[in-house]
């Protein structure tokens, strides 16, 4: 059974992971929509297509497949997420002590941005410690304060600290989508993201000028090799006719 070899690739660079994360967040609304059916798969394999033309056109590094910017794209979201799991299990977790601290790399800050609850999950309306009190409630406590209440002369030393919540649902956990976990997810800058994207299409635009003067020496080779062919063939019919010629004159 015959085995492929396989050559290894080079390992993406910083600027490749960041041109990679700044063309997901261009197809986002399609490459991170959550319906899966096949109409929408056929739609985001077309659209990682697109999105690998434009790396490669845009890229001076080493030629990368649609499903290697995906395997990519997919390994920086696992690490994310695995990230910021640690985090939720060090800040509920007992035993005292500071939570962990977890940094984030710029593109998995931009990878949770555009993720959202696929790396930081749903919060959760019930997973709070504190005692919520609901109006009914508040009132059954009433009617049983005014039942039991201790005379006034014995409970003038009596100090009441109540504290009654009016909730008509369970206070929700959306703190911890707004809480900082390293540095701010913040986009960026404009005025350096279109400098780095001029940057990128003058390379390219370099990139194409080189092709085409290959391609038009090429051309030209091709052309000179057709040429050379041609004298060859007419060199090699007026040897055939030069022997015809002697052996004619001796018959």
């Amino acid at each position: 059974m015959s085995v492929e070899n396989k050559t290894r690739v080079p390992n993406f660079s910083k600027s490749e992971t960041e041109l990679l994360t700044s063309l997901v967040r261009q197809y986002s609304h399609i490459l991170e929509n959550k319906k899966s059916d096949m109409t929408n798969n056929q739609l985001k394999e077309q659209t990682w297509s697109k999105l690998a033309k434009e790396f490669n056109s845009l890229s001076s590094f080493v030629f990368r497949s649609d499903k290697t910017l995906r395997a990519k794209y997919d390994n920086i979201k696992k690490r994310a997420k695995t990230k910021y799991s640690t985090f939720r299990r060090s800040l509920y977790g007992t035993g005292g002590g500071p939570s962990a601290e977890i940094n984030f790399s710029q593109e998995e800050e931009v990878v949770m941005e555009l993720s959202g609850t696929s790396v930081m999950g749903l919060p959760s309306r019930n997973d709070c410690d504190e005692i919520v009190i609901t109006k009914e409630t508040k009132e059954k406590y009433a009617e049983t304060s005014q039942d039991t209440a201790l005379p006034a002369k014995n409970n003038q030393n009596i100090l009441i600290d109540e504290k009654i919540i009016e909730s008509e649902t369970p206070k929700s956990s959306n703190f911890l989508l707004k809480r900082k976990i390293s540095t701010p997810l913040t986009k960026k800058n404009p005025e350096v993201f279109n400098k780095t994207m001029n940057n990128y299409s003058a390379l390219a635009n370099k990139k194409i000028k080189l092709l085409d003067a290959q391609i038009d020496n090429l051309n030209k080779k091709q052309e000179q090799e057709v040429k050379e062919h041609e004298l060859r063939c007419t060199l090699l019919q007026l040897e055939i006719d030069i022997k015809k010629k002697v052996l004619d004159s001796f018959n």
